[in-house]
């Protein structure tokens, strides 16, 4: 697997896990797969997962290091308020930074350089839904030319 796949994956495998009964984000509904049609208030909250963003840069003519940003929107129902919104958020943050097993693990099981950062920006409110976006700033493993793979 590629390397900015593996985090992609990696992130998507730990929304999946703790959105399952009993776990942190059970009751929350996640989405890997962009939609481009409001959900309804039945289908809150819940976590999305948009197309990353990708930059690279060399270290020598053989070598490469990426940073990547990946999008997720946690949404609430708006009746419920921002302290609801808030309070899905950091459990969000907490289950990207939670293993299956319960450690905590912010490098992605050996998949990244350093342990990624989460930012909360670009936020909205839609008729039924409040939104918030965060923003999630990965290095993958350097990686040699050609050999992303």
């Amino acid at each position: 697997m590629g390397k900015y796949a593996a985090v992609v994956q990696k992130l998507i495998d730990r929304l999946t896990f703790h959105v399952g009964a009993g776990q942190m984000l059970a009751g929350m509904k996640f989405v890997p797969i962009p939609v481009k049609d409001p959900e309804g208030q039945s289908d809150l909250p819940v976590i999305r997962l948009w197309v990353p963003t990708v930059r690279e840069s060399y270290r020598s003519a053989s070598l490469g290091t990426g940073e990547m940003t990946l999008n997720v929107t946690v949404s609430t129902e708006r009746s419920k308020g921002l302290v609801e919104l808030l309070e899905k958020v950091e459990l969000v943050m907490d289950a990207l930074e939670t293993s299956s097993t319960g450690s905590v693990d912010p490098g992605l099981s050996g998949t990244l350089v350093r342990p990624f950062n989460v930012s909360l920006g670009g936020s909205f409110v839609l008729d039924l839904s409040l939104n918030a976006q965060l923003s999630i700033t990965a290095a993958p493993k350097q990686f040699e030319r050609g050999g992303r793979q």
